[in-house]
């Protein structure tokens, strides 16, 4: 991409690992949905339930489904590769099939043992499917004018706070208080196993115990504790009779629920985001009255984070009078460390923090020091924290980890569950033009939120307070810098973001656009609602767009004219990032005196193509309704038809992200129609990304195999296409020679010579 004069300078290398992030960033919403498909199709379960060290083909995967789609094992396949990419399952490639593509099995790898079934019939899978479900997500949508104008998201799109509207759903509530016991268990286990706090408890109780399954947990291993489930009466209502538990409701906020002398106030949070397991992430804190410690593990298990700090008061306050002398709570919390580092302890805890800012009035992850200052100002002298390990109880179906593997594989999959979270928050961020008002400030500049939140055309005395919690999760994914410059007089620290090589490709170049523009297509709802039918068209075999909408995606498009727009700006950044770097390596424009770029949109790709190379003549040739809207540009004629029956002459046929949309079937029909449209030697000019041959870890290899499922689910037959599966179809249409070159991120040139 050329140099913006405001970012650093980057060597090649530079270059390339930072627009590959890019691209991967800006589809990144396609791997929560892809991983909340696999949970409710039980794929990781399948594959976990054939053995430890055990690996399984699609076919054989497939064959556990209850399907007869015939191309559910393509699928299923498609969508464990995207998971192998992010180490949720390993993948081996055993030798080629028939057709020359390579077949896939695979295994269990670390992060499924918190994500499949555990001894207590649960995971942290549950916790994904509350974070992806939809009453979650279309909150997301009014994060960017919750900070202009101050409310909170989930409140303004469902008229109430969280918990009242969960009490109103019942589907929802089910989903919900699933997450919660998933979430509960895992880490409770590990609280059980290293926290020593509960052996001279005689009464406790579970403040938003929800269904009182924590409560048993702990009762269950102490047995001569006396148990009270403490939750508001909806959901008491629906809690069952457990050994050991007393329900009771109330509001935590207004009632002094004192039983009897000697009682701890465990408060458990309602399971919202993650819990990170990281020395940092997660800590147990007793909190005692008077002179007794504070130690973090109240339990008030995930409850805090619920509400904001004047509301912690009075839930804390009311645990106070609740408490005899020396009695404690014991806060279970994720805890926010002081600096956003890129490790997947830090994310996870800033994603279910931002999570917390769209979901609760109040509601975010704070820091030990925050934690400490709420217990004092509570009016308790005592506070230690000790931190829960991620480990969980062997599974004998997975490999036998390290202490350190553990951590890693837990960390992981806590930040895995909320990963919805980070691509609705760079979407906002890009609404609000938070990057651009970083990189306008200067090379090597840094900006405050309070110096950034200045520029947005907002009254809202907490717009800077949001924004540093925007930048912070962003901090910690590289899109921006984060330097802590001193403490504030509260003890905070003061945080400052600058420009990461990142933001050379999301914000906008010498053509005004840029790959943000296409992060804002991807995390668009009309594509996110789609992404809701992906299970059901593994097995039954059906277009997930086209179920939601009734029709094809080019179809549905000129429908909606506020979608056209997104999706044209969107192909135009695309466009501008890729065909800057196709213009800089690629020397086969040189010889072609006609160029007809089929599926050009609105011209401006074949514009750039023309402007650097003059002796062209261009020709731009889509659908009636995309041209209808596009401007004259000079050097390109625009032409509406049809690729599928005809293609208009000329010396080189230019196809950029055409055949992705596309099945072999459909992609045959083109080429064949461009093999008609050429003369002898006459060439096609294919801009597309390359499939990876194997599922790598790699920034590269996860932003092309995001496509490929983007194309499962936008398209008919779509998808990504590795180079042998594009020089199979230049072979098949006709077309002996074959070239093909990187130009950058896993985006290729490929000549289909006649």
């Amino acid at each position: 991409m050329a140099s913006t004069d405001n970012i650093q300078q980057l060597t090649l290398e530079e270059e390339e690992e930072a627009g590959a992030r890019a691209l991967q960033l800006v589809s990144s919403c396609v791997l929560p949905f892809t991983l909340k498909a696999a949970i409710e199709l039980r794929l990781l379960d399948i594959i976990v339930e054939a053995g430890q060290d055990a690996s399984l083909s699609p076919v054989e995967i497939a064959a556990r489904l209850p399907t007869k789609n015939p191309q559910a094992a393509t699928t299923v396949d498609r969508i464990l590769r995207l998971l192998a990419a992010n180490r949720v399952v390993s993948c081996s490639t055993v030798h080629t099939g028939t057709d020359g593509h390579p077949l896939r099995r695979y295994g269990a790898a670390p992060i499924c043992k918190y994500l499949t079934k555990n001894e207590d019939g649960v995971s942290l899978a549950d916790m994904a499917l509350v974070h992806q479900d939809k009453v979650f997500v279309d909150a997301w949508y009014y994060l960017k004018d919750s900070v202009l104008e101050g409310f909170v998201p989930l409140n303004s799109a469902y008229g109430m706070p969280v918990f009242d509207y969960i009490s109103t759903d019942p589907r929802f509530n089910k989903v919900f208080n699933a997450g919660m016991r998933g979430h509960s268990s895992v880490i409770v286990n590990n609280l059980l196993r290293v926290y020593g706090g509960f052996d001279d408890v005689e009464v406790l109780v579970d403040v938003g115990g929800n269904d009182g399954a924590t409560l048993q947990m702990i009762t269950s291993r102490h047995t001569h504790i006396k148990g009270i489930n403490y939750d508001l009466p909806h959901v008491i209502t629906g809690a069952k009779s457990l050994p050991g538990v007393k329900h009771d409701h109330g509001n935590k906020h207004v009632r002094n629920c004192s039983e009897r002398r000697r009682r701890v106030l465990e408060v458990q949070i309602p399971l919202k985001e993650e819990l990170n397991l990281d020395c940092t992430i997660k800590s147990c804190f007793d909190i005692c009255v008077e002179r007794a410690k504070l130690e973090q593990v109240q339990n008030l298990q995930w409850i805090l984070h619920d509400w904001s700090d004047e509301h912690c008061m009075k839930i804390l306050k009311n645990c106070w009078k609740a408490l005899p002398q020396h009695g404690k709570i014991i806060v279970v919390e994720h805890v926010l460390p002081a600096v956003p580092r890129p490790t997947a302890n830090a994310q996870a805890v800033f994603q279910l923090d931002l999570a917390m800012l769209v979901y609760c009035v109040g509601g975010k992850e704070r820091t030990e020091k925050e934690f400490k200052a709420l217990a004092t100002e509570a009016g308790f002298p005592g506070f230690k924290p000790s931190h829960l390990t991620s480990s969980m109880a062997s599974t004998d179906n997975i490999q036998q980890l390290t202490l350190e593997e553990e951590e890693e594989a837990g960390a992981r999959a806590l930040q895995l569950v909320s990963s919805c979270v980070l691509p609705f928050t760079l979407k906002a961020a890009i609404e609000l033009r938070l990057l651009d008002i970083i990189v306008e400030a200067g090379q090597d500049a840094s900006l405050s939120p309070v110096e950034i939140a200045a520029r947005l055309p907002t009254k809202n005395p907490q717009a800077a307070t949001t924004v540093d919690r925007i930048l912070r999760l962003l901090a910690a994914n590289r899109v921006v810098s984060c330097s802590t410059v001193h403490t504030g007089t509260d003890g905070h620290p003061l945080r400052r973001y600058g420009a990461a090589p990142i933001c050379k490709y999301l914000t906008k170049n010498e053509d005004g656009v840029s790959l943000a523009d296409m992060a804002l297509v991807h995390q668009d709802k009309v594509f996110v609602d789609a992404w809701y039918y992906l299970k059901d068209s593994v097995l039954e075999g059906f277009v997930p767009l086209n179920s939601t909408y009734g029709m094809p995606v080019f179809d549905y498009i000129g429908t909606d004219p506020r979608f056209n727009k997104v999706f044209n700006a969107g192909m135009r950044g695309h466009s501008s990032v890729i065909v800057n770097n196709l213009l800089r390596v690629y020397g086969g424009f040189d010889d072609v005196e006609v160029l007809v770029d089929v599926g050009g949109n609105d011209g401006a790709t074949l514009q750039m193509i023309t402007s650097s190379h003059t002796h062209i003549k261009g020709i731009n040739y889509d659908l009636p309704h995309v041209i209808t809207g596009a401007k004259p540009l000079p050097g390109v004629k625009h032409v509406h038809g049809n690729m599928f029956e005809t293609v208009p002459s000329g010396d080189a046929v230019f196809l950029k992200w055409i055949l992705h949309d596309w099945s072999d079937e459909h992609c045959m029909k083109i080429l064949k129609n461009c093999w008609k449209a050429l003369p002898q030697h006459g060439k096609i000019i294919v801009v597309e990304h390359v499939l990876p041959a194997v599922p790598e870890p790699t920034a590269n290899a996860q932003a092309v195999i995001q496509l490929d499922l983007a194309m499962l689910v936008y398209c008919v037959g779509g998808k990504e296409r590795t180079e042998k599966e594009f020089k199979a179809l230049a072979t098949e249409a006709g077309f002996p020679g074959f070239k093909a070159s990187h130009v950058f991120a896993e985006t290729w040139v490929m000549e289909f010579i006649k």
